[in-house]
């Protein structure tokens, strides 16, 4: 099993294809099997390495305790592709590390030849994924039974109910304290002020019933972004567009990073 040092922490990871790489950050409250439906089509044209944060999957937590906010996860996930000798890599994230992908396009723009937020945005504050303050003081009560119903009611009702089950099982395998420094650092999280910063091409991608991370959120992130950017909506899909619909997940990733690249040729020219 591959482990790596990074800021102190005993960090595991998996690679998979060979090729340019491509690095796979998960959600919040997962790890890298999250990744296990949809990294036999990336991988056709892709090295992808998944990645479990501190705190998740086989990863130790951070010496400091569990993270809470998104520009600690970014030191982590800027160590790693230092450590691991990646730049330029495409970053895929999911969630929470939709917006930790963002928030390293803005901290580190010589590492990233493409950014993929999934189901992230510019800012998913409170209010605008769905939370509240009583919500979040009610999962605290018994914070593994709620984030796996939560991971349930957040995929489609065209998604297949096997499958969502086994999403909500992700929640099993992490600690509840790590799960709420996730929820903490997801709701707290807003750049909308520095977007139009943001230089590294970036393809958006939603799944059109996500009702946390909604497709107008991430539509308001693409408006404010000035760099190469696409956005793609995906029918019929939930917040996890990479377990629900893996190949048609895959296939937009395909499609999008080839109109980046498109476009930043053009651009050239």
């Amino acid at each position: 099993m591959p482990y790596c040092s990074v800021l102190d922490t005993r960090v595991y990871y998996e690679t998979e294809g060979t090729g340019d790489p491509m690095v796979l950050i998960h959600g919040a409250g997962q790890d890298t099997l999250s990744w296990r439906f949809a990294t036999p089509y990336l991988s056709k044209q892709y090295r992808t390495i998944a990645i479990d944060l501190p705190g998740h999957g086989k990863s130790v937590i951070a010496p400091q305790g569990p993270i809470c906010c998104i520009e600690d996860y970014t030191r982590y996930l800027n160590a790693f592709v230092d450590e691991m000798k990646l730049a330029p890599a495409t970053l895929v994230g999911h969630s929470m590390s939709g917006n930790i992908v963002l928030q390293a396009s803005l901290n580190r723009p010589d590492q990233i030849k493409a950014a993929v937020p999934l189901d992230g945005a510019g800012m998913t504050l409170k209010a605008a994924v769905s939370y509240s303050d009583e919500i979040l003081e009610l999962v605290t009560v018994n914070t593994v039974d709620y984030w796996e119903t939560n991971f349930q009611a957040l995929c489609s009702p065209q998604t297949d109910e096997g499958r969502k089950k086994l999403i909500a099982a992700e929640t099993k395998r992490v600690p509840a304290e790590v799960i709420l420094g996730d929820l903490q650092a997801y709701t707290s999280f807003d750049i909308s002020e520095k977007v139009g910063k943001i230089t590294v091409p970036v393809a958006l991608i939603t799944g059109e019933d996500d009702w946390s991370c909604k497709a107008e959120n991430v539509r308001t992130t693409e408006k404010m972004l000035t760099c190469p950017k696409v956005l793609a909506v995906l029918p019929g899909v939930g917040h996890f567009p990479h377990m629900e619909a893996p190949e048609l997940f895959s296939g937009t990733v395909f499609r999008l990073l080839t109109a980046l690249r498109e476009k930043h040729q053009g651009a050239k020219t």
